[in-house]
């Protein structure tokens, strides 16, 4: 018999664990006999929790498959009798009020999936570091954007003649969308979100220069976790990425228009207002905010 680290006796039962490695990753399978009464204590040391205490996080990280550092996790448990034929039901008063409990003690079946959380976040340096009890997930779209430009911009090459004003080329810019996933969040920023939301990075993002990432929205949706206290979150961001480069080897994104009568042979230049107080199209917000809590 061995014991955990908060002092709840266990045993691994024959034939476990259980591996399955594929192209999706990798899975495991534990399975343990505990005492019935001790349940709850085990899956919630196996899962972890996360919980707010007047206004902040506390986090007890979930155990990790044996030599598998951080990215292989609890992702589901089944609790069951280990002799489900001998039920003591002295407890057992109303339907709302006690249960079966099993002297013979409960089977406790643990599934591990692949997380990739820290590991692969540390291998990727373009991607933030998330509180603790939490992990990112990250996919890209490349695409392009159109930019119209009017055609007294541009001439008939042969003819040396303007484009008639109707005659608009389209000039296709690269573009990227990123979609960033941000798991277990126990306090969503809400008043961040609001704020950077249609905004451009004022720093480096996603290894995106400033002022060319936009941050074009976001999705949440509350779930429960094993033993937690509150729910936890999901969040969805999605960041739109517009690059034009330019000749001094820098970036213009969401704040440049073409301007053909520019000097030095620029012509993607940054638009402001005329007036005081000065504004761009796109203000800009430390995105870093939306992944924190605050």
């Amino acid at each position: 018999m061995s014991t955990t680290a908060n002092g709840i006796d266990f045993e691994e039962l024959e034939g476990s664990p259980l591996l399955e490695i594929n192209q999706q990753g990798i899975t495991a399978t534990r399975r343990f006999r505990i005492a019935w009464a001790d349940y709850e204590r085990f899956v919630a040391e196996l899962a972890g929790v996360s919980f707010d205490v007047g206004g902040s996080v506390v986090v007890s990280e979930p155990l990790a498959f044996p030599g598998r550092r951080d990215d292989l996790q609890v992702d589901g448990v089944r609790i069951e009798p280990f002799d489900p034929t001998r039920p003591d039901g002295a407890e057992l008063g109303t339907l709302s009020a006690g249960a079966n409990v099993y002297a013979g003690g409960a089977r406790v079946t643990v599934t591990y999936r692949q997380r990739f959380d820290r590991q692969n976040s540390a291998q990727n340096k373009k991607l933030p570091k998330p509180p603790d009890g939490t992990y990112l997930t990250y996919r890209c779209d490349g695409s392009s954007d159109s930019h119209v430009v009017p055609g007294r911009h541009w001439i008939w090459e042969t003819l040396g003649t303007d484009l008639p004003d109707d005659q608009a080329p389209a000039i296709l810019q690269p573009a990227t969308v990123h979609r960033l996933t941000w798991h277990h969040v126990v306090r969503p920023p809400w008043t961040a979100l609001r704020n950077a939301l249609g905004r451009v990075n004022q720093a480096e993002f996603l290894g995106a220069d400033a002022e060319t990432l936009l941050f074009a929205g976001y999705s949440a949706q509350h779930y429960f976790r094993f033993n937690e206290r509150t729910l936890v979150w999901r969040l969805d961001y999605t960041f739109s990425e517009l690059r034009r480069r330019l000749q001094a080897g820098s970036y213009a994104g969401w704040n440049f228009g073409y301007n053909k009568q520019a000097s030095g042979g620029e012509h993607w230049q940054k638009i402001r207002t005329k007036d005081s107080p000065v504004e761009y199209p796109y203000g800009t917000a430390d995105l870093a905010t939306i992944l924190q809590y605050g």
